[in-house]
């Protein structure tokens, strides 16, 4: 909410919040893969992205303006030989409705992959990882609690609480009594103290962040974005990163495939000569897939 500090929202918002913004970072690098080009300026291809990935199907057609707009798209009507319905429902944004012939030249459309599917991963990564970080918090936050000292009178409960300011300051402690500090010490001497820490807690905060390390290694690996492997870089043998590589690039080149017919459906229906490729940092993993993998298979 616009004004409203993080720190301030309620936790059962901060949790809606984490998960969500987790699940936007999964799904912006997932948005970032392909670059269109030569599509009219009509189309917004943010959204032809974000149909294929959530819906698992999207639609280019003329809308009522007769602009060539992406659509978010169905199959209905009964299905053909192989299952899929044999007419295309389109929906703009505002909720247009349009129905098409599956083999009709007014339509083109497409899948998010050759498996005809959206990719949930991306919101079950951010599930998963703000729930890690709910854990993380508390961890930290317990690790911090240290004992809780029962005191007989308003004086002693003074001079405790003032030594601890004191310990938050930098401020060196001083005392007169050595009675006092062998009661703080020992719980002794009628100053009765109560554990609320238990030290193999913050022991598990190094865990949790290496499990949090690993989701995102699971999710780069699955989509083409593959780490060498977690906190053993200097361990991984060539054979190693080229067989992480060629791995990590087998769900893409699927979802790159599946756009290929779909723009080239388009091509062929409207007369365009449009075409898709890898973007951005997917280049740069491309390129080391061909100059390693494909070249050596050669």
């Amino acid at each position: 909410v616009r004004g409203i500090g993080y720190l301030d929202l309620k936790e059962k918002y901060k949790r809606y919040t984490n998960t969500h913004d987790e699940t936007n970072t999964a799904l912006e690098m997932l948005t970032g893969m392909f670059e269109y080009e030569g599509l009219p300026d009509t189309i917004d291809t943010d959204f032809l992205e974000l149909y294929l990935l959530t819906n698992g199907m999207a639609s280019i057609r003329k809308d009522d303006k007769g602009d060539y707009v992406a659509m978010l798209c169905n199959e209905g009507s009964g299905p053909n030989d192989y299952g899929l319905g044999t007419e295309i429902i389109s929906t703009t944004r505002n909720g247009q409705e349009y129905t098409d012939d599956s083999d009709s030249e007014e339509v083109a459309f497409g899948y998010n992959n050759l498996t005809k599917t959206p990719c949930y991963d991306y919101y079950k990564l951010g599930a998963d990882i703000a729930e890690i970080d709910l854990s993380l918090d508390f961890l930290v936050w317990y690790s911090r609690v240290s004992r809780l000292y029962a005191v007989s009178d308003e004086k002693q409960k003074r001079m405790i609480e003032d030594a601890f300011k004191n310990v938050k300051k930098g401020v060196p402690l001083t005392i007169v009594s050595n009675n006092l500090i062998q009661a703080i010490e020992n719980g002794g001497n009628g100053l009765e103290a109560y554990d609320l820490t238990d030290a193999d807690f913050a022991d598990k905060i190094m865990r949790l962040c290496e499990y949090r390390e690993a989701r995102f290694k699971w999710f780069g690996d699955r989509y083409g974005m593959a780490k060498r492997s977690v906190a053993k870089m200097a361990q991984v043998s060539k054979d190693e990163a080229n067989g992480d590589t060629a791995a990590s690039l087998i769900i893409p080149l699927n979802m790159l495939t599946a756009r290929e017919r779909f723009i080239d459906m388009c091509n062929k229906r409207f007369g365009w000569s449009a075409s898709v490729h890898f973007n951005g940092a997917y280049l740069g993993e491309v390129e080391r897939y061909e100059d390693t993998v494909v070249e050596n298979a050669a």
